[in-house]
């Protein structure tokens, strides 16, 4: 499995790129397959310990195996934006704040024959920074994209403990209490009520809601703090899937639970909002891309459309075919070789925004800016209008330009975002020209 180094994930999920690969401290697997407005996390599944600090553990593989959440991971395998702990909780704790995310005793036992050093402890802590950096990223690219997001938080405990003895214990535990349940009601009840019926063979299913576990771990800490739109579903499964005093597993039961568990989600996913990609072409620098004909097409179908229809009553119908003809597929694939291009495709691959930058006379002008007539109000011209002037500005640049029609919604829309008309030597007929400072 290739490694990446957390520069690398960063710079994948800044530009939306899809990826997968171990961290660069394989700390955790990390699997963007599309970015769509749920993921995966199973922060308990890892078992390692680095070399330099295993010796000093007195705990036996077993000892830890039984607090760790074996198989938690295969419950999400299949989620197209996954991330899973490769290390045992027992080198640094994911689900702790980083104050007391390093053991010295746990569930009554004492973890390690000598106390880690400074330097062994600031080995583990690097790495759980290392966690939390990407996670920010990932929810950051996400929330730039969608307006709620839900991160399944999944764990499982151990129910055969004499403290339980008697008690009827959940097969499902949602822990919520860190959650604004007022502003999320509707979402966890769905998802309670799609967990209370799943049917797992030989096992009653008593779903709860807050019972053993009350959802107060650092992961959904985290999110909930950093991300108003996303919604942590922190839950607990029984260990029914393996027996936790001899580390055996039933391979029936953790398919059984995969499979349910993976149609609920589907189901539950059906809330949140419609799903799309994000398609970049730079070409400021050396390398070229080539954007294929059967994409120019596609943004081509998109951008002769709104003119035409945009433009009906303002323009003659020569006039308006004029404009379109110089948006050609051929134009399309040129212009993306010298400059930026982003577009947005649907899940039926059909392009549904787009908006380009082009260099002319060594000033960078935006381009291109379309939405589909179904797409509009949805935010799609903002998004692009932020990702080019972000890219910009990465670059350096301190001003944007831009050669607007005159139409009083579109020179509105583009004086809200901070652009004002300026002189220019160019004959404009149709158009204003634009200026803003980055």
């Amino acid at each position: 499995m290739e490694r990446l180094r957390t520069s690398e994930i960063i710079d994948n999920i800044r530009n939306f790129r899809t990826f997968k690969g171990i961290s660069e401290s394989e700390g955790f697997y990390i699997e963007v397959e599309s970015y769509v407005p749920y993921m995966g996390g199973a922060i308990h599944a890892g078992h390692k310990l680095r070399e330099e600090i295993r010796s000093k553990c007195i705990l036996s593989e077993f000892e830890r195996w039984q607090e760790e959440d074996p198989y938690t991971d295969t419950f999400i395998k299949n989620f197209p934006i996954k991330i899973i702990a490769l290390d045992s909780r027992y080198e640094y704790d994911l689900n702790r704040d980083k104050d007391s995310c390093i053991y010295e005793d746990a569930w009554g036992k004492k973890v390690w024959n000598t106390e880690l050093t400074e330097e062994e402890k600031e080995g583990s802590l690097a790495k759980y920074n290392e966690f939390y950096s990407v996670v920010e990223e990932l929810l950051k690219a996400l929330e730039f994209m969608y307006e709620k997001i839900y991160v399944y938080d999944i764990h499982s405990y151990n129910h055969k403990r004499d403290a339980y003895a008697g008690r009827n214990l959940p097969l499902f535990n949602l822990g919520t209490t860190e959650l604004p349940r007022d502003i999320f009601s509707k979402d966890i009840d769905k998802f309670l009520g799609l967990l209370s019926k799943m049917e797992i063979e030989g096992h009653e299913n008593y779903t709860a809601e807050n019972d053993i576990f009350k959802g107060k771990g650092q992961f959904l800490k985290f999110i909930t703090e950093i991300s108003s739109q996303t919604i942590t579903y922190a839950l607990e499964i029984k260990k029914v899937f393996c027996d936790e005093n001899s580390g055996e597993h039933y391979e029936e039961i953790i398919n059984n639970l995969e499979e349910e568990f993976n149609k609920i989600v589907e189901n539950h996913t059906k809330e949140l909002p419609e799903e799309f990609s994000i398609h970049f072409l730079n070409n400021f620098g050396e390398k070229i891309e080539d954007l294929s004909y059967g994409e120019a097409e596609k943004i081509c179908s998109l951008v002769t459309e709104n003119y035409r229809k945009s433009n009906e009553g303002e323009y003659s119908k020569d006039e308006i075919e004029k404009l379109v003809s110089t948006r050609t597929p051929e134009a399309i694939i040129e212009r993306s070789k010298k400059g930026l291009l982003i577009y947005f495709k649907n899940k039926m691959d059909e392009v549904v925004a787009c908006g380009s930058i082009a260099m002319r006379d060594g000033n960078p002008e935006a381009k291109l800016l379309n939405v589909g007539k179904n797409y509009r109000g949805r935010g799609f011209a903002q998004k692009i209008c932020d990702l080019r002037e972000k890219f910009l500005k990465e670059l350096g640049f301190n001003k944007v330009y831009i050669e607007s029609l005159k139409f009083e919604n579109t020179i509105k829309f583009h004086s809200k975002r901070g652009f004002f008309p300026i002189q220019t030597d160019r004959k404009l007929k149709y158009t204003v020209f634009m200026c803003k400072e980055l």
